[in-house]
């Protein structure tokens, strides 16, 4: 049998005019074929290469934002169709140009999703399992009441769900890049709005044009309101 996978993207994956990811979506996914979905997102990662301004990342327990999911051009007939999928989207993710085949690195990896009346063969679900078991590092670290990734390299949110109609996506698993948030203080938390606006108001670079892009196709988290209030 086959599967019909798409990818589930929440910031630059999309947007972003890298030759390498320009040549991923056009080679690898339906531009034809894409949905907008809500998903729980926040923006939650300090990133060093957009001088220590925050990306987005997967937190289950927050409330819902809007992310594209895209559907993949070629079905899943086997694994080995899987972990290609996952491979190439991680070296568009990564903007890897080292051929060593991976998915996963110390800030993040690919994870799957499959929707819950999906068929999904065991040997698929197993097969997945056994490949994030070779890769070194793979996972997201574990804080408290915070697990991203949960075991055999399964995403842990729900199956995203249309904003047209409320309706599930119609496909039958997706991949997803999900990303080690930087949480801070005692307990750890995510940051809040201010933190994060006023990191984008110190940096000299630019990089608030990743928070406005993401808003301008439709990638948006339930904090960017109180974020746009606080960088006016």
């Amino acid at each position: 049998m086959a599967l019909n996978a798409g990818v589930l993207i929440i910031g630059s994956l999309y947007w972003d005019d890298k030759p390498i990811r320009e040549a991923w979506r056009q080679s690898r996914l339906r531009s034809d074929l894409e949905f907008n979905v809500r998903v729980p997102i926040r923006y939650g990662r300090k990133s060093l290469k957009r001088g220590k301004t925050y990306s987005m990342v997967f937190s289950p327990q927050c409330e819902l934002g809007q992310a594209k999911v895209v559907a993949c051009r070629n079905p899943l007939s086997s694994v080995d169709d899987l972990v290609t999928e996952t491979e190439e989207l991680w070296a568009a993710e990564s903007s890897a140009t080292d051929p060593k085949q991976k998915i996963a690195a110390d800030w993040g990896c690919i994870a799957l999703l499959t929707r819950p009346t999906a068929n999904i063969p065991q040997p698929f679900l197993d097969g997945w399992a056994k490949r994030t078991q070779q890769e070194d590092g793979y996972g997201i670290t574990r804080s408290s009441a915070i697990e991203v990734i949960v075991n055999r390299g399964l995403l842990n949110i729900a199956w995203p769900i249309l904003v047209a109609d409320g309706s599930p996506v119609p496909l039958d698993l997706l991949f997803a890049t999900a990303t080690q948030p930087t949480l801070e203080g005692n307990p750890p938390t995510y940051p809040d709005a201010k933190t994060i606006a006023e990191a984008w108001k110190r940096d000299r670079e630019g990089n608030v044009k990743y928070f406005l892009s993401n808003r301008q196709h439709g990638i948006y988290t339930f904090q960017d309101q109180t974020i746009t209030e606080f960088l006016r």
